[in-house]
């Protein structure tokens, strides 16, 4: 029997409003992986254009009166002095970490000339991983687009 004046949410009401909310949150967590999927690409892509332009204006500069360059290699990415990696003086090195979460393809040695800026090697830098990729592109002149 049913009293008039009874008021409450029925179990379908619940059920109702439970499956609204945990849809929401779904969608809410797909969202925002994917945001932050998008912001690792980006920040990684960043940290190694920034890299690239502060190694070209060292060169420009001519900073040390030498030619400067940007190594990349499975675990990190080295900012060195000289003709190339392998001929550098390893004092003067600055090295940062790479995240692991990407892959990095292309060039990994890139050296540019003192005063002119011009780049020892052309083409492009691949970076690649969690379902996204970003390009990074070098010209002979030491342009760098992305």
């Amino acid at each position: 029997m049913i009293r008039k004046g009874t008021k409450g949410f029925t179990l379908i009401e619940i059920m109702i409003a439970v499956a609204l909310i945990t849809a929401i949150g779904a969608l809410a967590l797909f969202v925002s992986m994917d945001f932050y999927r998008s912001y690792n690409l980006d920040a990684e892509m960043e940290t190694i254009i920034s890299l690239i332009t502060r190694v070209r204006g060292r060169a420009v500069n001519n900073i040390d009166a030498s030619s400067h360059g940007l190594y990349i290699d499975e675990s990190s990415m080295t900012l060195f002095r000289g003709e190339s990696y392998l001929l550098r003086n390893e004092d003067l090195d600055e090295v940062f970490p790479r995240s692991q979460a990407f892959e990095i393809e292309g060039l990994n040695e890139i050296v540019f000339d003192q005063l002119t800026g011009e780049a020892s090697a052309t083409g492009t830098i691949a970076i690649s991983g969690q379902g996204r990729t970003a390009i990074i592109e070098i010209n002979h002149e030491g342009r760098i687009d992305w």
